[in-house]
């Protein structure tokens, strides 16, 4: 699902987000509130300027439960 809410996490694991993709800078500013860490990828800005697809699906395949 694509994040429409202005990077609402408490909204996008209600709607049962299955991982969560963050862009650079919300790595201190997202509160995970019980959401599994491990279903959190932070993007660096090389990846995220640099528009990285490979990289972000290689971490979400290393993700248990979501391939």
């Amino acid at each position: 699902m694509l994040d429409n809410t202005e990077s609402d996490g408490e909204h996008l694991v209600s709607k049962g987000a299955d991982a969560l993709i963050c862009t650079p800078g919300l790595r201190f500013l997202f509160l995970t509130n019980g959401y599994d860490k491990q279903k959190i990828v932070y993007l660096d800005a090389p990846t995220y300027v640099n528009l990285g697809v490979r990289v972000v699906v290689g971490l979400l395949k290393k993700i248990p439960g979501l391939q």
